[in-house]
């Protein structure tokens, strides 16, 4: 009788131990990092005014470094450009903003951009009406106009994701002046680079 509750308080014993670290293993895994703290807002388009519109991307290629687009316009009265800036340290510092294009008396509008899987970054925007794209490789010579309605609205919200080689893009377009009804008013259009247009 005597062994036979020594051997259950030991079955006991052991039962307890063994669910104790179940659950302190649960817990860890479980964790959730504390997003309530956040560092103090500082100005990154620093030189440029009337910026507007940002866009953020983390490279998955390069740990610490984000890439901010966004539109402005400098100096007062010159159309709307697209510009970018680069911190190298998880934000903690940022390079002065840089254009990505100027085009004179042409607005651009809501860019958008993604890199791909050697850091490169692509972007896309309005440009007037039309949509173009340009990457990072070399601005000037990867620019290049893909789709230029003739009329209103024209290109709206292209969006850029990228998966190895291939650059996908998606917009919404509509041109009142096009003899196709169906292509006056907006419409989802996508076309895709499997070629990074590292050649322009």
């Amino acid at each position: 009788m005597k062994k036979a509750v020594v051997l259950l308080t030991f079955v006991l014993t052991l039962f307890l131990l063994v669910l104790s670290q179940g659950k302190h293993t649960a817990v860890a895994e479980t964790a959730v990092p504390n997003s309530n703290t956040w560092s103090t807002p500082k100005m990154i388009s620093t030189g440029i005014t009337n910026a507007k519109r940002p866009v953020i991307q983390a490279d998955p290629n390069q740990p610490g470094k984000v890439m901010v687009f966004f539109i402005s316009q400098s100096p007062l009265n010159v159309a709307l450009d697209p510009y970018y800036t680069i911190s190298q340290n998880n934000g903690a510092t940022w390079t002065a903003p840089t254009a990505v294009h100027q085009s004179p008396g042409v607005e651009s509008k809501q860019i958008h951009f993604d890199f791909d899987d050697q850091g490169a970054a692509h972007a896309a925007w309005r440009e007037g009406r039309a949509l173009v794209y340009a990457n990072s490789s070399n601005w000037s010579t990867t620019y290049k106009t893909l789709s230029n309605p003739s009329g209103d609205p024209g290109v709206t919200t292209p969006v850029v994701a990228t998966f190895g080689s291939n650059i996908h893009i998606v917009w919404s377009e509509g041109d009142i002046s096009d003899p196709d009804s169906l292509k006056q008013v907006p419409n989802i259009l996508y076309t895709r680079s499997t070629d990074r247009r590292r050649h322009g």
